[in-house]
Parts: C-alpha cells; sequence; structure tokens
C-alpha cells in the first residue's frame, strides 16, 4: 500500500493511494486533472517532482505553437 501522510502538528493524516485518487493541476491553465501513476510512470527515469501534465486544451494550444514554429522556421529556409 502507498500513501500520502500529512502532519498537522497534532495530528496525521493518511490518505491511501489508488488508481482514482491522484491528481494534478495543469501547470498552463490550472485545471484539474486525475492521473493514472503507472501510466505516467512507465519510464524507469521518471520523476515524481519534476514531471507536469497539461490539459488536453493546453496540449492543443501548445502543439498549434510548435506547429506554427515549424512551419515559419521552414518557410524561413525555403527563401534562402
Amino acid at each position: 500500500m502507498f500513501y500520502v501522510k500529512t502532519s498537522f502538528g497534532y495530528a496525521d493524516v493518511i490518505t491511501e493511494i489508488h488508481c482514482d485518487n491522484v491528481f494534478t493541476r495543469c501547470p498552463e491553465c490550472g485545471s484539474e486533472l486525475s492521473v493514472d501513476l503507472a501510466e505516467v510512470f512507465t519510464d524507469e527515469d521518471a520523476d515524481l517532482e519534476c514531471t507536469s501534465i497539461l490539459c488536453s486544451a493546453c496540449t492543443k494550444k501548445r502543439m498549434a505553437n510548435i506547429t506554427e514554429q515549424r512551419r515559419r522556421k521552414d518557410y524561413e529556409q525555403q527563401k534562402r
């Protein structure tokens, strides 16, 4: 069993971690996301503290920005 323990000085609160009670927030918009830790940490080098997960809307925006940057780069290279 894995759990999260939070100490309030006068008492400890222990919450078991299950596949249906792990959440994070999108670093872009702050939306709460349900997380399957087994899916996220399939890589042996995964790091819980350095991992962030974007919501689908922010992922689409970021991918659109990357696509636009690539398009502009390709266009600039073609002009040369």
